[in-house]
């Protein structure tokens, strides 16, 4: 690089600017100065603006006392000799004294003398010519201002958002007290219950906010309180209606349980407890023990494993003939491997397990209606083997 582009190098001080417009400005502040006089308060002290009286009155009467020429001394050799009492004192990196650098990398600012810095940032640079780090110290000041830029503009774009989500929040806020009001709630699908018993159950008012309310908990209440309602869906329909739409259930077996005689679905939903009426047509369950019995909830068995071989037997018995012709009075599930069912008031089955069921109850369908049988004489047929059931007459009571 040629002297004088060499001149025209960038440097960085309080802003990027040449060396030669950094110079002009520091002409234009401080004057015109020499190499011996570049800056007479270089090695002046820093005075803090807390000092006390006191201590500020000491301070002058000793300085000018040490500044006074001395009898028969010329004020141009005080003058030297204060010179060269500044120059022989400590210098202001070593105390609590600043220094004044109008040309430091640091933008002209007061600065701590580090000289362990600067021959850290020399040995680190020593490698590189001028033009390198003058090409590097553009290209920092480049990013420096381009991150400016781009913090400036997303500050804005960030500004405008958090903005624009406070007024949509409000508006929102403002509508959904304003508009979505319930004001009509249509029920159906039920003849167990009329419409303000199921919305009394809902727990749903007239002038609540429409999302006020959770659909599941609604149908959850609906199902317990009422419990002849075997489901329950819950529909909002903005901005101001809801819709319940209803499935009734129906009993299907009897049981006696802690003494109370329950009716239950076929799901073994307790539906009522010691009812006025026990409907005609329901099969009588004998179960093992029950853990709880509570009026719109499922029947909680003492084990687990009651509960599945129970379901399993009774969705078999309930998918076969003789169910569907109303031929099963009473099922007794108390053992799991001695399972014994009675139908038409006249047959006792001895089924055994639970394995085949389906079979089992088929072969006891063909044998009640085979003909084979002598007409209003009890029998007990014993379906423990698949393929082969023993027919028993029993003849006691007349054959009755």
């Amino acid at each position: 690089m040629s002297g004088e582009s060499r001149d025209e190098i960038l440097y960085i001080y309080d802003r990027v600017c040449t060396r030669e417009a950094k110079h002009r400005e520091v002409l234009r502040e401080y004057g015109l100065l020499d190499a011996s006089t570049d800056n007479p308060s270089r090695e002046k002290v820093y005075e803090s603006p807390y000092e006390t009286p006191a201590k500020r009155r000491t301070r002058e009467s000793a300085g000018s006392a040490s500044s006074a020429p001395r009898q028969g001394e010329s004020a141009q050799a005080a003058e030297s000799a204060h010179r060269e009492r500044a120059k022989s004192a400590p210098k202001a990196g070593a105390g609590s004294a600043y220094q004044y650098r109008p040309m430091s990398p640091d933008g002209g600012e007061a600065a701590r003398d580090n000289r362990f810095r600067a021959g850290i940032d020399w040995f680190l640079n020593f490698f590189e010519s001028p033009e390198s780090r003058a090409e590097g110290e553009m290209r920092s000041a480049k990013r420096r201002a381009a991150a400016a830029k781009r913090w400036k503009e997303y500050r804005h774009i960030i500004l405008t958002a958090l903005i624009l989500l406070v007024l949509a929040v409000i508006i929102g806020a403002v509508c959904y007290r304003v508009f979505f009001v319930v004001q009509d709630v249509d029920v159906t699908g039920s003849v167990n219950y009329d419409e303000a018993e199921v919305v009394d159950a809902a727990g749903i008012s007239l002038g609540d906010k429409l999302y006020s309310f959770r659909a599941s908990d609604a149908e959850g209440e609906i199902t317990f309180l009422c419990p002849y309602i075997k489901t329950a869906a819950v529909h909002r329909h903005a901005p101001t209606s809801v819709t319940i739409t209803l499935e009734d259930d129906a009993p299907a077996y009897v049981t006696n349980i802690w003494g109370d005689t329950v009716l239950l679905s076929a799901g073994l939903r307790v539906l009522e407890l010691n009812p006025d009426e026990v409907p005609d047509g329901l099969i009588t369950l004998v179960l093992p023990p029950v853990d709880k019995s509570v009026a719109g909830r499922v029947l909680v068995f003492t084990g687990s494993r009651a509960e599945r071989y129970i379901r399993r037997v009774l969705a078999d018995t309930m998918a076969s003939k003789l169910a569907e012709g109303g031929m099963i009075d009473r099922i007794d599930l108390t053992d799991e491997y001695e399972i014994t069912m009675e139908a038409c008031g006249l047959y006792s089955l001895t089924c055994g397990g639970e394995s085949d069921m389906g079979l089992k109850l088929k072969m006891a369908y063909a044998a009640i209606t085979s003909g084979q049988l002598e007409e209003d004489v009890r029998a007990s047929i014993n379906l423990k083997e698949v393929g082969e059931a023993t027919v028993i007459n029993d003849y006691r009571d007349g054959g009755k």
